[in-house]
């Protein structure tokens, strides 16, 4: 069949990134089979750090792209290669055995699949403040509130298409997520650049916002993610 990489991702006609998945988790688990076989050690954080540095990137890079949001099967193989690590890890560091959601609450690990939810919210955050040169114009459109609704925003999307089944994009994966996210009344302001179809404006001047905060609670470590109007100097 026909199949073209670009930039490490594999791209078929039919835009399935079934085969890129494959082959991502290929090598996870083949970098996965040599991390156990290369240390002795019954720490865990000595796995935990090579891990999060040589297998995890793997398994998350580009996954703007190919996130498989609809194919269930793919998304518990991939899952399936932090579910193996954690168990292998216990086992080597001779824990007592526990469910998969119990490891990552010790481990202070969240599950890939939520992983990739946080980065296609970041990455429309960023989308929208123009961090990125994008025309999203045929990807989603600005749907703001004609009247305040408690706990929404002014910067709701829809869809100006109907997304087929077997498809998705970082827009429509997120649409309901995005639109309940909260945010700050207090600090905020229209922004004039946030205008669909027009040319790219000129860089603003630096935002001061925060995209995703990270609170610790005795049990499990989760992240907080608050919309919160960007923040220009006068």
């Amino acid at each position: 069949s026909l199949t073209v990489k670009d930039l490490g991702v594999i791209f078929t006609p039919s835009l399935s990134f079934s085969k890129h998945i494959e082959k991502i988790i290929s090598k996870a688990r083949s970098k996965l089979y040599l991390l156990f076989n290369s240390f002795r050690s019954n720490t865990t954080d000595v796995y935990l750090k090579s891990f999060t540095t040589y297998i995890l990137p793997g398994l998350e890079t580009c996954s703007v792209i190919w996130n498989p949001v609809h194919a269930v099967e793919i998304t518990m193989e991939i899952e399936k290669v932090q579910r193996d690590f954690t168990r292998k890890l216990y086992y080597r560091c001779s824990l007592p055995h526990t469910s998969y959601r119990n490891r990552l609450r010790a481990l202070n690990l969240v599950t890939l699949e939520r992983r990739r939810v946080i980065t296609d919210i970041v990455f429309l955050h960023s989308t929208l403040h123009r961090k990125y040169e994008l025309d999203y114009s045929s990807l989603l459109t600005l749907s703001p509130l004609t009247r305040f609704i408690r706990n929404s925003h002014p910067f709701r999307i829809s869809l100006p298409f109907l997304p087929h089944n077997s498809h998705s994009t970082f827009a429509s994966r997120t649409i309901t997520i995005w639109n309940s996210l909260p945010y700050n009344p207090s600090h905020f302001s229209l922004n004039p650049l946030l205008k669909i179809g027009s040319d790219p404006p000129p860089p603003p001047p630096p935002l001061q916002y925060p995209c995703c905060q990270s609170k610790t609670t005795d049990s499990t470590t989760s992240t907080d993610i608050r919309l919160l109007p960007p923040i220009h100097k006068i």
